[in-house]
Formats: structure tokens, sequence, C-alpha cells
């Protein structure tokens, strides 16, 4: 290995550097090649996948390294890379590489899973929240008032409000049960009775 990236050409090795991430811009060609061979040995060695390594790279780029341990900084932008994924992607990872090892248990399958389905109930539950905005409100958002029949005007403006001020992010910004189940009868109340004034 560290003699095919001995044998690169400098503008080679610029490319190759480049296309993984690897800092090229006022940096020696000494230090590329360091740089190229730690690289290939984290993911030909260690089986770390380059899609990990191109993104400690980045977390990389504006920090300064010290020389002296530049395998430290190295590993530090590693985890901040790991840390900055879901867990459910870092799951899904450790899963599939267990897989290919031979070593993945039941439990690790079946946690992956419970995780793709609440994933998936959620990514529902936002679909149907969306329907129901654009039922109550139209394609336009929020324009056009309604009033709405049985005394809920109060619980509907609350709600509606509420829908308004959290619109898109509601997955930052999660609801109570009761809220839900609000939205779920204004949902119902709209397709029975809702109309516009």
């Amino acid at each position: 290995m560290k003699e095919g990236v001995e044998s690169l050409t400098l503008r080679d090795l610029q490319q190759i550097c480049q296309s993984r991430g690897i800092r090229t811009y006022g940096v020696s060609p000494a230090r590329m090649r360091h740089d190229l061979i730690q690289w290939l040995d984290l993911h030909i060695n260690h089986n770390v996948p380059p899609t990990l390594l191109i993104l400690s790279r980045a977390f990389q780029m504006n920090q300064k390294i010290a020389v002296e341990d530049p395998l430290k900084g190295k590993a530090e932008a590693l985890q901040a890379t790991l840390s900055a994924l879901p867990h459910q992607a870092v799951n899904e990872a450790q899963l599939r590489i267990s897989e290919a090892e031979g070593s993945a248990t039941y439990k690790q399958k079946l946690d992956v899973l419970k995780e793709q389905e609440e994933l998936i109930a959620d990514e529902l539950e936002q679909e149907e929240v969306g329907a129901c905005w654009v039922g109550l409100w139209g394609e336009g958002g929020g324009s056009s008032e309604f009033s709405l029949a049985r005394g809920k005007q109060h619980d509907a403006q609350y709600v509606l409000g509420r829908l308004w001020s959290t619109g898109p992010a509601i997955n930052k910004n999660p609801w109570s049960e009761d809220e839900k189940g609000n939205v779920r009868a204004l949902c119902g109340a709209h397709a029975g009775g809702v109309q516009k004034t």
C-alpha cells in the first residue's frame, strides 16, 4: 500500500486526495501521502466505511491539526462525525457490519426493525397532519378563516395556531397525545361540517 502511494505523481496524488476529502491546499506532498496512507489503512484494515471517512475529513477542513499528534485530530474528527449521525443510522450500519461478519444477533435486528417502524409511524402521522393542514387551510396555508360547528372554535383556534406555528417542523416540536387527538377531531369535523366564512 505504501509503495503504491509513494509512486503516485503529484497531480495523481492531489486528485486522489481530493476525491477522498483529504486536504490538498497548503500541505506538502509528504503530508498528502501520509494522510492518504492513513485513510487507506482505516478503510482497508479497520473496515471504516468511506462515507464516514469523507465526513470526518469535512469536519477537519476548518481546523488546524497539531503536527505532533495528527492521529488524535483524525480520531476526534471521526468521533464528531459519528456523534452527529442519527442513532438509527449508526445502529443500522452496525447491524450491516455484524451481518457481513456473520455475528448479527436477533436483538440487533429487532432493535433496528423497531426503530424503522417508529420512523414509519412518525412519517405517516406527519402525512396525516399535513393532509389535515391542507384540508383546513388549503394549499395557500392560513389565509382563509373557518368557523367550526359544535362550540369547538376555541379548541380549533388553539390547535390551528399550533399547526400554523409549527408547520413543517412537526418532528422538532412533538405534540402531546391530546393535541394529536384534537387535530384528528378537527380533521373529522372538517370532513363533516367545517365551512369557510
